[in-house]
């Protein structure tokens, strides 16, 4: 215990602030997330190959990184808020890590510690936290790092212990780089951090010099090795770096690219540190907000009252000697500033930018730290007086968490989103023969991408019988065959990526749709919906090669989809009903359509009804009734469509020429029939 001026002060109460902040900021919306992104590759690999096929799915790339999968899926299983449980906590961790490292660094500032800390813990900017198998490796590095560094420190301030903290702070950083390269050139941070503690003691600057590059020998030459191996040594299938650092190689033979470097640092930096905090402001502000958005604001606010009382009773502060406020303020500066540049130094390297593209902001992440840092050195040079500092932190912090909370959401639905597809797709065909490409016109799914998709697809049924090829993958028409649609009968498919590979070729293809504008539900596309009369021109062109037998119609196994990675099957509602409706009418079962069309009627859905309002998807009940005779049925239900949209008015008409070539004549049929054509106006 520490006794303060402003009270009693206890060692454990930061770290439970920073998991507060935390968990308002991230963890409250878990039990609605899933997977998303690379999670499902990552977890396919795991599922079909065992442990062991972690090896060659990093082989390309980060060959080493695998062990963190081996070691940890045995430990969390396959169920999503496992991981991001597990996620959330390793970034309160660090967070924590980052507050033990600084306050040893620079004794007497623990309040600039913990403020560094709690903006750090939730700061705004890397918005895919809630992507948890891909960042969990990520924030495990970010970790392991800022141990390692927090290590140093206290094998300097602890000379007995030196042995034993410097042997754990390169055993942390050894670790860490065996995942990916992302925290490397963080490693050179040592040298500032060591100059600045070693200045804490006085004395000569050659000594102070002479004593810091000593200390500083052993992790050189760690970071030094990793470098050499990662750049120069290290093999890639097909010799090709996917991460070469291409600005580094073109330097000596092309001064000019150092204007292409300082155009993206420059751009870069603004959006990180400054610009990309209107958006934070912002929080969804509209004339008529919806009730998220104003409970996000509300937690936002409970955020700021939490930290505002706690840091106006004295939380994190201390009464232990303080070097000179300016003194920690340009030191705090200059660690801050090269934190964030050494942690963006990777990607701007290998030409990547920060603030292009949705998943961009990961190469961010190991910045966040200087990012935090400078953020409270400014703050804390401008604002002096406590209630004001206090004030404005809490402020901060509340946008943030409300933001992160919005943020949050957007995964929320994207999770409700992926699993009406998951589950739709599993009813409607629940086996695909192994082999089969399945098609759509654009990637409905951009946030999750075509190689996540088609993984999460090969999850829902049975691990193929040939090792080496997947069963499925999805593919898109759209930017490919903008200009003109090839020969839909003879086109082939091939993709490999990683140690996922898949070949197939039309006809053994399926073709679905969805239109949010026209659609409740996905639909399962054949080339007698060639008269729908909203299908693309490109949609249609594709519709010779969707083949539907492709699909049984029984599942080959009860143990898929598993529970542990899509949730219990959803409750069933309208499209439960369509797509086991249009299932039935593949097969030719009009019992089953029928009785789920009563089933579907009862529930109280009907042509008019928001939810089912698409006459498209009320074909195949419309056919079973006619089939089993109850043309009244079929004959109320078209006219309803019809009026719902008379747009559709041809497709029933040749819906309705189809049904009476496929039964036999009586008078229920000829009287039904009559008033349905004389309605739409069809040709006789």
């Amino acid at each position: 215990m520490l006794t303060t001026r402003h009270g009693t002060f206890s060692l454990w109460l930061p770290p439970l602030v920073l998991l507060a902040l935390c968990v308002l900021s991230f963890g409250l919306l878990i039990p609605y997330l899933g997977y998303y992104f690379d999670d499902w590759p990552k977890m396919l690999v795991g599922r079909f190959w065992g442990l062991g096929g972690y090896w060659a799915y990093y082989a390309g790339d980060r060959p080493l990184s695998s062990w963190t999968h081996i070691v940890f899926i045995p430990i969390l299983g396959y169920k999503p808020v496992a991981w991001h449980v597990f996620t959330l906590l390793l970034r309160w961790l660090t967070s924590v890590g980052v507050w033990w490292w600084l306050r040893h660094l620079w004794p007497g500032r623990n309040l600039q510690a913990f403020l560094t800390a709690a903006v750090f813990s939730v700061y705004p900017f890397f918005t895919q936290q809630a992507i948890p198998v891909t960042y969990f490796q990520q924030w495990l590095q970010y970790a392991l790092f800022v141990f390692a560094m927090g290590a140093m420190v206290q094998s300097v301030r602890q000379p007995r212990r030196f042995l034993l903290w410097g042997g754990l702070s390169l055993a942390a950083s050894l670790v860490q780089l065996t995942i990916t390269e992302y925290f490397a050139v963080l490693e050179f941070l040592r040298l500032p951090i060591l100059w600045f503690l070693l200045g804490q003691d006085g004395g000569a600057l050659r000594q102070r010099f002479t004593r810091t590059l000593r200390l500083w020998l052993p992790y050189l030459v760690l970071i030094l090795a990793f470098l050499l191996w990662r750049l120069l040594l290290m093999r890639f299938p097909g010799d090709e770096d996917p991460y070469r650092p291409g600005l580094l190689y073109s330097l000596p033979h092309d001064p000019a690219v150092l204007v292409k470097l300082a155009r993206i640092v420059g751009v870069d930096t603004l959006y990180v540190l400054v610009t990309h905090w209107s958006r934070v402001i912002e929080l969804g502000l509209s004339p008529v907000p919806s009730p998220f958005v104003l409970f996000s604001w509300g937690v936002g606010l409970f955020s700021a009252l939490l930290m505002i009382a706690y840091l106006l009773r004295g939380g994190a502060d201390g009464d232990e000697d303080r070097p000179a406020p300016t003194q920690w303020v340009w030191q705090a500066l200059v660690l801050g500033l090269l934190a964030f540049a050494f942690g963006c130094a990777p990607a701007w390297l290998s030409e990547r930018v920060v603030i292009e593209g949705y998943r961009s902001d990961r190469y961010a992440l190991p910045a966040l730290v200087g990012a935090s840092l400078l953020t409270t050195a400014l703050i804390d040079c401008a604002v002096q007086r406590r209630v004001q500092k206090a004030a404005v932190f809490s402020l901060l912090l509340g946008l943030s968490i409300a933001f992160n909370f919005q943020i949050g959401n957007h995964y929320r639905w994207q999770n409700l989103y992926q699993n009406r597809f998951f589950w739709q797709l599993y009813w409607r065909a629940p086996y695909i023969e192994p082999g089969t490409a399945i098609l759509m016109e654009k990637d409905v799914f951009p946030d999750l991408g075509l190689f996540s998709l088609s993984a999460a697809v090969n999850l829902i049924y049975p691990p193929p019988q040939e090792e080496e090829r997947l069963s499925y993958w999805v593919y898109t028409l759209l930017p490919k065959y903008a200009g003109q649609l090839p020969d839909p009968n003879n086109i082939a498919f091939f993709t490999h990526f990683r140690s996922l590979v898949f070949e197939g070729s039309t006809p053994q293809t399926l073709l679905m749709h969805y239109d949010p504008e026209r659609a409740n539900c996905w639909w399962m596309l054949s080339p007698q919906d060639d008269v729908n009369p909203y299908l693309p021109s490109l949609v249609k062109g594709m519709l010779v090669a969707s083949h539907l037998e492709r699909i049984l119609p029984a599942p080959v196994s009860a143990d898929y989809p598993p529970t542990d990675l899509f949730g219990r099957e959803p409750e069933h509602g309208w499209c439960y009903y369509y797509q086991k409706a249009d299932l039935a009418r593949q097969t030719g079962d009009w019992q089953k359509a029928a009785a789920l069309a009563d089933q579907a009627l009862l529930a109280g859905y009907a042509p008019q009804s928001t939810g089912s309002n698409s006459p498209h998807e009320w074909m195949p009940f419309i056919e079973a009734y006619a089939h089993i005779g109850d043309w009244e049925k079929a004959r109320i239900l078209t006219l309803s469509c019809y009026e719902v949209d008379r747009e559709y008015g041809n497709a029933f008409c040749n819906l309705w020429s189809r049904i009476s070539n496929e039964t036999a004549e009586n008078e229920a049929k000829a009287e039904n029939r009559e008033q349905v054509l004389s309605v739409l106006g069809c040709s006789n």
